[in-house]
């Protein structure tokens, strides 16, 4: 909620978001689509891995890749899952693939020009706006501010002189805090782009059988995608440090999730779904679907780990070509079972996460069609174990078609969230 709309403020200062607030986009024709179009993202045909990779005890730091960033993401590989040979091997890819992975904002990749033309927001004719600014308190303000400097010296924000003005707000995140710009005004006049991200059941389906997997998380999402010259002053936001505008694509703004996912899909085109597929800025990686009764073509390297291996070194030059990088901190490099989307899968199958389940069962009453939206895409991952999901949905599904002022969730509906529950 923003400060100005609320009846009380958060006793710690900080905003929170009212979604069901939410400002709906212009459905209309895209304007000069041609603009937008990608070109492929070629690789060279790359040379079989090496057989006989180097000790890890005889790793050589790279300028990226340090000792204790390396340790790092070896705890990611479950104990005794790989043995040491193999170890050395993806440790050899990591090195050789370094410009793959970003640890901080200064080797943060975005989406090269060269695929990529530059993203610009489409709108319609409109009259710029000016909203006051969202007091910062007073407690948090060095905190802000020092945010607001971090992001500017990494390319996520820079100077502007436009008649536009939009405002920012603080919220309270897993971490700390986290500087939000309000983009509401900026949806109005928005064209809606109407691509989504894959069907989270289904893409959590499509990972089942592998006998070892990898994930990557793309490196602050949104940032890696570079906003055009001629957007950026529609994004314009008053700040502690200034009048400031967004270099890439503005979290929350209408288009920003299809157009990143088609940005990572076109990335990896030629992987999916066989290899490996993306879900916005999570991308997993495929292994075989044997063991190949744990065959060696190598002393301690088995073949289903070198396949497996090759995918990966694979997926990384693709991210090096396509100009991005994943977070060193949250890559999995090699597991047996995968926790993705909010499940975890296995050559034995698929089952829901703990977390998720979890938030479905604690979820609270249902206050606007925007909550029934987020509790029926939540919800819906599980439909594969809920034997009728969409007939005990119907109530809930109905309440998705009404406005605002004609919402009312009623008895019916509450039993069918409590049945959903179950």
């Amino acid at each position: 909620m923003l400060w100005g709309e609320q009846s009380a403020k958060p006793s710690n200062g900080l905003a929170t978001i009212r979604f069901d607030r939410k400002v709906r986009p212009v459905p209309s024709y895209m304007p000069e689509a041609a603009t937008q179009e990608f070109k492929p993202v070629i690789i060279p045909q790359l040379p079989p891995l090496s057989l006989n990779p180097l000790p890890l005890d005889e790793f050589v730091p790279t300028r990226r890749l340090t000792r204790e960033r390396l340790d790092m993401i070896l705890t990611s590989v479950p104990a005794g899952f790989l043995q040491p040979r193999e170890i050395d091997l993806l440790v050899d890819i990591l090195k050789n693939r370094d410009q793959a992975l970003a640890f901080d904002d200064s080797e943060r990749g975005t989406f090269s020009p060269e695929y990529f033309p530059d993203y610009e927001i489409p709108v319609i004719e409109h009259t710029p706006w000016v909203q006051d600014p969202i007091r910062i308190p007073k407690a948090i303000e060095d905190e802000v501010r020092t945010i607001l400097i971090a992001h500017e010296n990494a390319g996520k924000y820079e100077p502007s002189t436009a008649s536009y003005r939009s405002r920012i707000f603080a919220v309270a995140k897993k971490g700390g805090i986290r500087v939000v710009a309000d983009v509401q005004e900026l949806n109005r006049v928005t064209v809606r782009d109407s691509g989504l991200p894959p069907r989270v059941d289904d893409f959590a389906e499509s990972f089942v059988g592998c006998v070892i997997y990898g994930l990557a998380d793309l490196f602050a999402g949104y940032d890696a995608r570079r906003l055009g010259v001629v957007s950026r002053p529609l994004t314009t936001f008053w700040s502690l440090t200034g009048l400031k505008r967004h270099c890439s694509l503005p979290q929350g703004a209408t288009n920003s999730v299809p157009e990143f996912q088609k940005c990572t899909t076109h990335t990896l085109k030629d992987e999916t779904p066989k290899n490996g597929a993306p879900f916005m800025d999570d991308v997993g990686v495929k292994g075989p679907t044997s063991t190949y009764n744990n065959e060696e073509i190598a002393p301690g390297i088995r073949r289903f780990v070198y396949e497996y291996a090759t995918t990966l070194d694979r997926f990384f030059v693709r991210f090096i070509t396509a100009g991005i990088t994943a977070s060193g901190k949250k890559l999995v490099l090699a597991t047996p079972r995968l926790h993705i989307v909010g499940s975890i899968v296995s050559y034995e199958g698929w089952h829901l996460a703990h977390g998720l389940v979890s938030k479905i069962t604690n979820w609270g009453p249902l206050n606007s069609v925007t909550d029934v939206r987020a509790f029926l895409g939540t919800a819906g991952v599980g439909r594969k174990w809920i034997k009728g999901f969409s007939l005990i949905a119907k109530p809930l599904t109905m309440l998705t078609r009404t406005t605002t002022s004609d919402f009312y969730f009623g008895p019916a509906e509450l039993d069918a969230q409590n049945s959903l529950k179950k």
